[in-house]
């Protein structure tokens, strides 16, 4: 870009987002296309962003104030046709873009014979200040930078997935995205307790087969995560408190059991 921004996209699904927005907004100022895609929020998530210079987008083509998102599936892929550049970062609202991943974006972005098309993240935590080294979702690498000739759309309601143009392989960024976490417990429980609103939404309608398949994936994960708190507690470097890591083996267990009751309503037992 001749005005020496980054030349990607980045889009940001909100809603009622105005309290933490702000910084994430000003983090992002050196992209040269940057937008919120809205659920019509009440509490001046759109005015915070146009006074950020940011353009504001619709989630639903309908004026409904504070919708939420029935499908993050769909409302990615909508978020995503709204992008100017032929590159888009995936940006959440309450993350950070360090100026190394932005340096490493710039050149990829800049570059007219990438290596890969489609790229994945690593996501560290950021507490009080602090980029945290041992975690037990660490290494946490997510599909986040694209180029928009491989990436046809999202699919799932839940831990919404790109799907990619048959053959696309995936690269890896060096940086990692910083994710900034509440001081305090019960603030960052708050963040599960979002998320378990729409696992009722996908496991409604759960199957015998994701019922014993989600089964063996959360005792897999609940073992994983035993080893790695091991680990993470005994390996120097910055931590969380112990409490936010059994935040994590409690959400687990708790979309488990609603998927199990699910399971045996839907069967009368």
């Amino acid at each position: 870009m001749s005005d020496g921004r980054i030349p990607v996209s980045v889009g940001i699904l909100t809603l009622n987002s105005a309290s933490w927005l702000g910084p994430t907004l000003d983090n992002l100022s050196d992209f040269s296309d940057v937008y919120i895609c809205d659920g019509n929020s009440t509490d001046g998530t759109q005015d915070l962003a146009r006074s950020k210079g940011v353009r504001v987008e619709k989630q639903f083509d309908n004026d409904e104030p504070n919708q939420r998102i029935k499908s993050f599936g769909e409302a990615r892929t909508r978020c995503m046709s709204f992008a100017k550049e032929p590159w888009s970062l995936r940006v959440d609202s309450d993350e950070l873009v360090s100026q190394e991943l932005k340096d490493e974006v710039r050149r990829i972005s800049t570059n007219s014979k990438p290596k890969f098309f489609a790229y994945k993240i690593n996501r560290k935590y950021l507490w009080k200040g602090k980029v945290i080294d041992r975690c037990i979702t660490y290494p946490n690498w997510q599909p986040r930078f694209f180029h928009r000739s491989v990436l046809l759309g999202y699919s799932k309601a839940t831990h919404e997935r790109p799907e990619l143009v048959p053959g696309t392989k995936y690269g890896r960024l060096r940086q990692a995205q910083l994710v900034p976490l509440p001081d305090e417990y019960l603030a960052f429980w708050k963040k599960f307790e979002n998320g378990l609103y729409f696992d009722k939404i996908q496991h409604k309608d759960v199957s015998l087969y994701s019922w014993v398949y989600g089964t063996i994936h959360t005792a897999a994960w609940l073992c994983i995560y035993t080893w790695r708190l091991f680990w993470s507690r005994v390996l120097p470097g910055n931590k969380l408190p112990i409490e936010f890591e059994f935040a994590r083996f409690k959400y687990l267990t708790k979309v488990w059991w609603l998927t199990t009751r699910f399971f045996f309503q839907k069967k009368n037992i």
